[in-house]
């Protein structure tokens, strides 16, 4: 079996309609760029209030949604090729770390620890 081809499916459903329900569906590397097949797909799915603003690399808004009706919307990035992938894993590795740290800060001060 070809190691470099076994994807990967997580998905976090929202326990509550205020949380976000996140789903990551990856193919894993597949030996090169998007030419290749390895894509990886981030999905977030919001029931209530929401914003999306797409900027590029400008920093100038090219698409702007206020979610002011509090219609559920879902965010799709698709990444295609076996670097774009390492990228956004790690990307989503180090927010992860930091998360989980901040996390961590909490708790001790909420507890006492």
């Amino acid at each position: 079996m070809n190691t470099a081809q076994i994807g990967k499916h997580i998905s976090i459903p929202a326990m509550i309609p205020e949380y976000a329900g996140i789903k990551y569906t990856s193919t894993g590397k597949m030996g090169g760029d998007a030419g290749h097949g390895g894509q990886t797909d981030l999905v977030f799915v919001f029931e209530t209030s929401a914003e999306v603003r797409i900027q590029d690399k400008n920093n100038k808004v090219i698409y702007d949604y206020n979610d002011c009706h509090y219609e559920p919307i879902k965010i799709t990035i698709t990444v295609r090729g076996d670097w774009e992938i390492a990228g956004l894993n790690y990307a989503l590795k180090k927010i992860g770390i930091e998360l989980l740290s901040a996390d961590a800060e909490n708790m001790r001060g909420k507890y006492g620890e």
